[in-house]
């Protein structure tokens, strides 16, 4: 199904008082450090500090991911997933002798560089290769790795549909750390008649045995958890780029109401122009996807957001219960182009993509709703401080994904701002 009109139109709120506060986005992730891009020729971060420690902070594994190259094929009907990698990396710290990946749950089946065999071992959810000789700073490396993953937490398998969820760790072996950006290239073997959203652009399909090879390029690059695809026997509509817009695409099974997807493709236009503008910040891409997976699912993905069928038929019953749809469409923005390189400080994303969907629902539907968000954000946090769990929301530079409650993020976070 394809829509070609019909796009929320809002009155015209002065964001000129909202432009003026969010100078403070711009300061408070400078001052945790926060990774806006990196160019996609060459993989490189902001020095942290002015001093020749910078290099350490700034790549505290001693290397600076560039790319990753993911081969995967889902025709096999069983529950695991082969894939072959290849990781290209530049080296930032003189005489690195060991690449440590993040691996969770996944068998390494053999790791290769220039074609010749490099020593591996597994460690509490670590991958170290050792690289011979050791690199120089400055160099280029490139690992060639083949594994096998199972359905995880980070890959959901049914029978007609896979996706994966956040934890790239589980599925493909990376650097996890978000500071880390990477381009990201997925060449995806699925069955005839599938229908794939991942990360950037896609190319035309390649009929290959058994079914279709589809190849998508993420050309800027992004932290490894924002990378991901979600394949299967899902029906797609689709709305073309228009001034200031991108391609809208929408997956979503049978189970998902057809007016939800409608009103996708036309409520998205709408908080994308109002993300443009309070930003100042066009979209950072030319298309962005939505597509209805399991229950529960909420996440923000490179380009395109994951949600579950179970919010699909809340926004059914009520055109204004458009909060996460908005939410995860904000971190395009706020999160995904500007990034805290430590889970440390990770809160400050989603005390953003929180503040800026309730001033979004300001504009859309009133003042009224906003105060309604105001009010519930507000009581979700005092019944979270009640528990006696409260605590700071900055943590160190070692803290893990995770670490911090949601309830502490997503209510403390935004009352902050």
């Amino acid at each position: 199904m394809d829509s070609d009109g019909g796009s929320a139109v809002y009155p015209m709120v002065p964001l000129r008082p909202m432009r003026a506060a969010l100078v403070a986005v711009a300061t408070l992730l400078a001052g945790c450090g926060a990774s806006i891009r990196k160019t996609p020729t060459v993989s490189v971060a902001t020095p942290l500090v002015p001093s020749a420690a910078a290099g350490a902070i700034a790549f505290p594994r001693g290397y600076d991911a560039v790319s990753y190259d993911l081969d995967l094929s889902l025709l096999d009907p069983g529950g695991s997933i082969d894939g072959a990698l290849v990781v290209e990396l530049v080296v930032r710290r003189d005489g690195l002798s060991e690449i440590d990946l993040d691996a969770i749950g996944l068998e390494i089946l053999e790791i290769t560089e220039r074609r010749a065999p490099r020593r591996f071992k597994l460690d509490g959810g670590h991958l170290r290769v050792v690289i011979a000789p050791p690199a120089a700073q400055g160099e280029t490396r490139a690992l060639a790795i083949r594994y096998r993953a199972r359905p995880s937490n980070g890959l959901r398998r049914l029978d007609d549909l896979v996706y994966t969820e956040y934890h790239t760790r589980e599925w493909m072996p990376c650097n996890f750390d978000p500071g880390d950006k990477a381009r990201f290239e997925l060449s995806l073997v699925v069955p005839m008649g599938w229908a794939v959203l991942a990360n950037g652009n896609p190319f035309e399909p390649a009929a290959v045995t058994g079914g279709e090879r589809l190849r998508w390029t993420l050309d800027i690059p992004h932290s490894t958890y924002l990378f991901g695809f979600a394949a299967g026997l899902l029906g797609k509509s689709t709305r073309a780029a228009s001034a200031g817009i991108p391609t809208i695409e929408v997956l979503a099974s049978a189970r998902t109401p057809s007016a939800v997807v409608t009103r996708v493709l036309d409520e998205t236009p709408g908080m994308i122009q109002f993300f443009t503008e309070a930003s100042g910040v066009p979209f950072p891409g030319g298309r962005y996807g939505v597509a209805f997976v399991g229950a529960g699912t909420a996440q923000e993905i490179a380009t395109w957001s994951a949600l579950g069928e179970d919010f699909a038929a809340i926004w059914n019953a009520d055109a204004k219960e458009d909060w996460l749809a908005a939410h995860e469409l904000a971190h395009q923005w706020w999160g995904n182009a500007a990034t805290c390189p430590t889970w440390g400080d990770f809160w400050i994303q989603e005390a953003f993509a929180v503040f800026m969907t309730a001033a979004y629902k300001e504009r859309r539907w009133g003042r009224a709703v906003y105060e309604r968000e105001r009010e519930m954000n507000r009581a979700r946090y005092e019944a979270f401080r009640a528990t006696g769990a409260d605590h700071a929301l900055a943590l160190g530079a070692d803290a893990r994904s995770g670490q911090l409650s949601r309830k502490l993020v997503y209510g403390k976070g935004p009352r902050v701002l």
